[in-house]
């Protein structure tokens, strides 16, 4: 994994793109579509981790790791889901 995460950085430097770390790249077009595409290619397997997966590497971080502003948004959500009815009632 270090390898593909240096191997795409250094694609992004090399076309002028924002560091992959930063808050001016789209990280799961710019940085993570290719990132698990070039892992899974060097370990010679069917794509590791498709977009629609990435919410599962969440769990991989610390609570202080995740942006203050996300857990914002999903507090809210959760707020509003909290306070919903289904429809009809």
């Amino acid at each position: 994994m270090r390898e593909s995460i240096q191997e795409v950085s250094a694609a992004l430097r090399t076309l002028g793109k924002p560091d992959p770390w930063s808050t001016e790249i789209k990280a799961s077009d710019e940085f993570l579509d290719p990132l698990f595409q070039d892992f899974s290619k060097r370990l010679e397997l069917p794509l590791a981790l498709r977009k629609n997966e990435y919410g599962a590497l969440v769990k991989f971080l610390s609570r202080e790791d995740i942006d203050q502003e996300v857990s914002q948004v999903l507090d809210a959500i959760e707020d509003v889901a909290a306070r919903a009815t289904p429809a009809g009632r």
